[in-house]
Formats: structure tokens, sequence, C-alpha cells
């Protein structure tokens, strides 16, 4: 229970946070006066009830609590009845469509806690908002002691289960809430108030406050100066006797003129108006000054003139072109960069990125702007980058930081990560300008590479360890079988010399000798056979293998059909002997491992080589065992064919066999490898 009170909580405080900025767009912009923005802002809340029932605290099946009782009673209290209305028939809507035991009772918490809200509201019409915390608190306890009356629609086991388990914390937790929420919105109407006020009060003393270092015009109907200040008299060198001669278009340039024709045309409209403009001072100086202007009306209310306030803007606009041009420059430099580049803030929360930043990690500019930078990097580097930006911000600099990042694909890119800090004029932290360079090849090809020469010491020890045990066998053979032939012979002849009168008997024992010398000269063809078969020298490469496949069904009892072509081309003594040992190594590994009964061997010729495939209907190798460094014979049969231009495919399907393709060429190719 301790972790659904916490759940709870959570969901209380989202609910409080995303009210809260809800409230903040509606309510600041608008006053809820008119039927389209009440409208609008129900679709609003219904849309929040929906978003928090996703995140809801499950009871029971179909039984569900959420702080939907706690929005929509807040509501009825703040919104009043149109919003609401429509908050309870779309979250009235997506209840039902949830479905469940709780149904009812959902739908009717909905409209309970919204009846309530709206008459409270209407109840108390004569305050604009509720103020006191116990008002919002007795409230709260109302709309939830409601909620549990309406849970007696649920079936009478689930309904104890709930009084007794979810009620105690429920009433603990959500009045509070209600108290909480309820205060905050009744704080945001009174800022509201507050700035409506003070927007009064601005606009009836904007024009003392405004004018007073500012330099102050009025024209007639006809746009010629009435009076003018002594600022504008020192902002232009010009005194009001002297501008009365003159028109005032005859200080602007034709661009100016112009603007200035519509601008009166404006002001007889009785628009008021603020622009920039360009006006050229007695002594011949340009100068940019921004116009504040508005319409003078005669008491019949009819166009008479208007008043113009100048402030002389021309630092800012100069300051303003250099920034620009500074800015300028120093944008291309930052997105002509050929390595990603970004500015991050203090909390590590990117500022801008350059263009080759996007295109690596595949997103667009408004997804990265304000994002934590740990929110693009794998969740096991977030820590460690965390540790280097503090480092950074405490040193000034880092170097080398190898991290990884996720682009928005989900896929891996490794990166080395540098940063420096820049500063302000006054030596306070301005932003932290980092780079990073993709080393994902680069870390691809160290693997590449340890992987490759881990798989080489391993094919190297598995050889030589065949050798090893290829020699054993041959020596234990030629102990066994030849050292007992030799010895025999060698009895034989030493009784020989002691028999040599008896003729009759040497003669017998001559046949014997000569059947041990048969037998001797079968183990040595069936020796050298398994070291090298004869065959593959003399005729061929399809006799020698038909010959093993023979002699591998008889010792494996395995069904075995090979097809091949009549004619066999001409190929190397190389290639020969690699195909030989994939086929003999392919039929070892079915006869140990595959548990099959039935082979196929096919054997092709194309035109830009040969294709040998070898299947059975065993139980499938796993993709775990291919990938296996330690498959050392799989290993061999693919390095052998590399070194010579091929290449060879394995692949399993499970309980319906394995598949080994070797594609080789008739003749050695010379290749270059690539590790990646």
């Amino acid at each position: 229970m301790n972790a659904n009170i916490f759940l709870g909580l959570i969901n209380n405080t989202a609910l409080l946070l995303a009210l809260w900025a809800v409230y903040g767009m509606v309510s600041m912009r608008s006053n809820l006066r008119s039927n389209w923005e009440k409208i609008l802002s129900g679709f609003a809340i219904g849309g929040l009830g929906i978003a928090v029932m996703f995140s809801t605290l499950p009871f029971s099946p179909g039984v569900v609590f959420d702080t939907r009782s706690i929005l929509l009673s807040i509501s009825g209290l703040f919104f009043g009845f149109i919003p609401s209305a429509i908050a309870v028939i779309m979250t009235s809507a997506f209840r039902i469509w949830q479905g469940g035991a709780g149904t009812i009772m959902g739908v009717s918490v909905i409209i309970t806690s919204t009846a309530i809200g709206i008459g409270w509201r209407y109840l108390r019409k004569k305050q604009e908002n509720p103020s006191s915390w116990f008002e919002l608190y007795v409230f709260g306890i109302i709309v939830h002691v409601v909620m549990f009356i309406d849970s007696i629609s649920l079936p009478q086991v689930v309904f104890l289960q709930v009084l007794r388990n979810i009620a105690p914390p429920v009433m603990i937790i959500y009045p509070i809430a209600t108290v909480a929420l309820g205060l905050l919105f009744s704080n945001q109407l009174t800022r509201k108030k507050l700035s409506l006020d003070l927007e009064k009060s601005e606009e009836k003393y904007r024009n003392i406050v405004e004018t007073t270092e500012e330099g102050i015009c009025t024209f007639d109907a006809e746009g010629n100066f009435y009076f003018v200040n002594q600022k504008f008299s020192e902002m232009t060198g010009y005194t009001l006797e002297e501008l009365k001669d003159q028109f005032y278009g005859d200080m602007l340039n034709e661009e100016g003129k112009k603007l200035i024709e519509d601008k009166i045309k404006n002001r007889r409209m009785g628009v008021r108006e603020n622009y920039e403009l360009q006006l050229k001072t007695k002594p011949g100086e340009i100068i940019w000054v921004n116009v504040a202007a508005n319409p003078i009306l005669d008491e019949d209310g009819n166009y008479a003139g208007s008043l113009a306030m100048y402030t002389d803007i021309s630092d800012k606009i100069r300051l303003q072109e250099e920034l620009r041009k500074s800015t300028e420059y120093y944008r291309i430099l930052f997105q002509q960069s050929p390595h990603p580049y970004q500015s991050l803030d203090m909390d590590a929360r990117i500022v801008d990125v350059n263009g080759i930043w996007l295109e690596k990690l595949g997103y667009q500019l408004d997804q990265v702007i304000g994002k934590w930078f740990g929110e693009f990097l794998i969740e096991e580097d977030k820590t460690s980058f965390t540790q280097h930006y503090s480092k950074l911000l405490l040193q000034g600099e880092i170097h080398d930081v190898e991290i990884q990042m996720l682009r928005s694909d989900g896929e891996l890119i490794n990166i080395s990560f540098d940063g420096r800090i820049g500063k302000t004029e006054t030596g306070l932290f301005d932003k932290a300008y980092c780079l990073w360079r993709d080393i994902s090849l680069m870390k691809k090809a160290q693997a590449a590479l340890q992987e490759s020469e881990e798989k080489f010491r391993a094919l190297t020890n598995y050889l030589q360890t065949a050798i090893e045990t290829d020699r054993a066998l041959l020596a234990r053979e030629i102990h066994d079988e030849f050292g007992q032939l030799l010895t025999g012979l060698k009895m034989d002849v030493a009784w020989c010399k002691r028999n040599k009168s008896d003729i009759p008997k040497l003669l017998d024992r001559f046949e014997a000798m000569n059947s041990l010398i048969d037998e001797a000269i079968k183990i040595s063809r069936r020796l050298t056979s398994e070291l090298r078969p004869g065959l593959l020298d003399d005729l061929g490469l399809i006799p020698a293998m038909e010959w093993y496949l023979g002699e591998f069904k008889h010792r494996s009892d395995i069904d075995c059909q090979f097809e091949f072509p009549e004619n066999e081309p001409v190929m190397s003594s190389a290639i020969k002997t690699i195909v030989y040992r994939i086929f003999q190594e392919s039929l070892t590994n079915i006869a140990r491992h595959s548990h099959a009964t039935k082979a196929n061997i096919s054997l092709k010729f194309l035109d830009d080589g040969l294709r040998l495939e070898i299947s059975d209907n065993g139980r499938g190798i796993t993709l775990n065992e291919i990938n296996n460094n330690h498959s050392l014979g799989l290993l061999g049969m693919q390095e052998r064919a590399r070194q010579k231009g091929g290449e060879v495919k394995i692949t399993g399907n499970t309980n319906k066999g394995t598949c080994v393709m070797a594609s080789l060429p008739l003749f050695e190719t010379k290749k270059i490898e690539e590790l990646i």
C-alpha cells in the first residue's frame, strides 16, 4: 500500500503542475467570456482529464483510482458549467471505453465531482474565488466522501476492500491536493487582477513616463510642425522657428517620405503606432529614431493633428548592425565546422547546435534546443557525462572524453568529446562550447581487429592441436597396427632361419608372411587416404568425395544423397583440397552434433567458380554457435575459403536442419580482406 500511496502522490503532483500550466495558458490570455473560449477550455480540461486517467492506480480488474475527481471538481469550481460539462462528456466517454467492473462508479465520480464544483461555485457568487485553505479542504473532503458513496455501485466484496484499503490514504492525500491546487488557482486569479490594474495604470501614465527623456513634437492636420521640445531641438539641431518654415518630409529621405505618407493616413484613421525612422539633422548627419505617434482629435472627434515622441536609437542601431555582422560571421564558422558543435548552459542544456550535429544524429533543431545533453547518451554514460561536465565547469576545459550517443533512429555512435567554458565580460559563466568527433569507425575497427586477432589466435591453437592430435593418432596407428605386423614378420623370419631345411613348412610360413605384408599395404593406403586421399590427385575431386561419402555412410548410418555434374572442370590442387576439407568437416559436424538421419550434398560448377551445399535434417545450428569464437571447425572452414577468395555461409533452422554453402573460384584469387 505504501507504493500505491507514493504513486498517488506522484499523480497528484503531476496533475497540479499540469493544471497550473493549463490554467496559466488559458486564464492569462483570456477572460473566458466568450462561448468559444469556454468550449476550447473545456476541451483542454477534458484532454487533461483523459491524460490523468492514463496514469491510474489499479485496485482490481476494471477498478482504478486516479486524480480526475480533483481535476473535475476544481474545474467546476473555477471554470463553471460550459467548460466542465465538456470535460465531463470527454472523460465519461473515455471511462466507458476503458470498461471494467468500476465503469459505473467511474462515470458517477466524474459527474458528482463536477456537479459539486459547479454547485459550490454558484452558491458563493459574492466572492470571486475561494481563498481560504479551510474552505478548500472542506470542499475536498465532501468531493471525496461522495466519491466513495459512488463506489456502492461496485460488487460488495470490492466495495468493502476499497473502503478498507483505499479510502484512508485517499481521504488524507486528495483533500490536501485539492487545497494546494485551489490555492494555486486563487493566487493566479489574484495576480491576474493585479496585472490588469497595472496595465490600466501604465496606459494612463504612459505619455508622462515615456516622454521625460524623449523628443516631443506636435503636427497640425497638414503635417506641419506645431510644437517641438528642447530634446527634439537638441537631437535635430533645429529650433521651433526654423521647423515652422519647413515641411516634416524635408527631414526625410525618399523611403522615409513614402513611409510618413502612409503613417499620416493611419493617424487620420485614429491609429496609434510605433516605428523606426531615419532623420536628417541640420548639420547633415543621419540619425535613427524610434517614433511613438498618436492622433490628436478636436472636441468633435475629428482629426486635428498628431503627437509624436522621438527616441534617438542611432547607437542601438549601429551596435545591432555590428552585432549582426559579428554574429553572422561566427554563425557561418559555426555552421561550416566539419565537426558537430554545440553550446550548453550551466545545467548542460543545449543552447545551440550546428548543421553537422543535426545531420550526424538525425534530429531537427526544435527537437534538441533546451534538452539536457545527457538525454542523447546511452543510459550507462549519463553519470559519466555528468561527472565530466562538473569537471568542465570547475577546471574550464575537458578533452577526449569518450561516450556513446543515440541517434534518432536508435543507432549507437561513439564520440570523443571536448569542451571549453566561455565567460561574460564580468568573468561569469556564459556558455560551455563543446565539439565532438564521431569515432565509431575507429572503435569498430579496433573491435574488429581485436576479434580478428582472437579468432586467428584461437584458430592457430586449434590447428596446432589438430596437428598434434593427428600426429598422435598416426603414431598410435603405426605402433598398434604396423608394430604388430612387423613384429609378426620378424618372428616369422626368425622361425625361417631356424627351420630353413623344412621346405614345406617354409612355404606355408611365406604364405602367412605375404598375408601380413598385404595387410600392411592396406593399412598404409588407409592412413595415407585419411591424410590426403590419393583419389583427389589421381582421379579428381568428385571421385574422392564419393569415396569419402561411402566411408561416412558406413560409419554413421546416415542416409546421404550426392548430386554432382558429370564432368569435372580443371581446377587448382589447392581449391580441390579446400573443397574436400570443407566437405569432410561438414559431414563430421553432422555426425557429431546434428542428430540428423539424412544429408544432402550438392556440387555445382558455375561460370565464376563452384558452389558446394551440404544440408541435413537435424536439430539446426544456432546463431550463438555460428558466432562462437570457440567453434573452431566452422572458423577453419571459413578461413580456408576466405584465403582463396571464396566464402562459407552457415545457416540453421531449429529442428529443421543446418545448411553449409561454400562458394570458391576454380583457381586462387588475390583478395585483400577488410576488417569492417
